[in-house]
């Protein structure tokens, strides 16, 4: 029992990251697998990088 209150916390704060990311890729268009990395230690921090500098397919172009 006292293994499984260890195993909790990492379990809500998988969750936590994890829905957040799965929206995120599905709104920029991009693939949906990317959500595995915020299970990765430090993998938010790669994500956040990836999302910021990817091309977002929403329909809203900038004009030059």
């Amino acid at each position: 029992m006292e293994q499984m209150m260890q195993f909790v916390p990492y379990l809500l704060l998988v969750v936590l990251t994890a829905v957040p990311a799965w929206r995120l890729f599905e709104r920029a268009g991009m693939s949906r697998w990317w959500t595995l990395m915020s299970v990765v230690p430090l993998g938010m921090i790669i994500i956040l990088w990836i999302v910021a500098y990817a091309r977002w397919n929403n329909g809203h172009a900038k004009a030059n």
